[in-house]
């Protein structure tokens, strides 16, 4: 729909296209042909992002319910449009809008879809290449390594003359302390306090550990972040 028809065509007229295209595959020669069922489902994934894109979703509502299927308010777009189409065939119905919810994730186009699930070996391949991995939970010790290990060799944001700071009384070169920033009119930050308190910094480097885990954060990244706030930096060391 987003690519293939006018933005002021029925949902309904759409879908009873895509079942002529699922009955031609399901019942005549086409059977055979897993590049047809591709199609199908191409045009499948067309119609959710049609149905997202101009926010349809009333429209999806009253096809399913004209049609007499079933759903709830927590069933996704992509297992609402499958089931519209795919209704005599519930045995895959579950792969069919998985593999669809994967693509509206990957922002793959209607027109490149039987190319991106070919490239990917097919439903059930794509089902396992792009299921969502489970979240892995941390100690804070764990995230604390994970920070240390990220900062250890991190370049400098400014340097602070020790004789400027209040409640330091680390031994040189010991390990990490904390400073408290006010962020001043300009949107600069301006270090106005330090502390040495352990639990704290526990806290601050384990919550570092949850960003570099979350965000992947690689080396080029973290140089680029840093890299954006040089002239920050330059002022606190001025």
């Amino acid at each position: 729909m987003s690519n293939t028809q006018n933005s002021n065509s029925s949902v309904t007229s759409f879908v009873n296209s895509l079942i002529q295209r699922h009955n031609d595959w399901h019942n005549g020669s086409r059977k055979i042909s897993t590049q047809e069922l591709y199609g199908v489902l191409a045009g499948c994934l067309d119609l959710a992002i049609g149905v997202k894109q101009n926010a349809l979703y009333a429209d999806l509502e009253a096809e399913l319910k004209a049609r007499k299927l079933s759903y709830t308010e927590s069933t996704s777009v992509a297992t609402r449009v499958v089931r519209c189409v795919f209704n005599t065939d519930e045995r895959r119905l579950g792969s069919f809008a998985a593999v669809i919810t994967i693509a509206l994730r990957q922002n793959v186009d209607s027109g490149d879809f039987v190319a991106w699930i070919n490239k990917h070996g097919g439903i059930d391949k794509v089902r396992r290449q792009f299921a969502k991995q489970k979240k892995v939970t941390l100690s804070a010790k764990e995230l604390s390594d994970i920070a240390k290990d990220n900062l250890k060799s991190a370049p400098a944001l400014a340097v602070i003359s020790k004789s400027n700071l209040k409640n330091f009384t680390c031994a040189d070169n010991s390990g990490f302390m904390l400073n408290i920033s006010r962020i001043n009119a300009n949107g600069d930050c301006e270090v106005i306090a330090t502390t040495t308190d352990s639990t704290a910094i526990r806290n601050a480097l384990a919550n570092w550990g949850q960003y570099v885990t979350e965000a992947k954060l690689t080396t080029g990244q973290d140089n680029s972040i840093r890299q954006s706030v040089s002239a920050l930096a330059a002022a606190i060391a001025s």
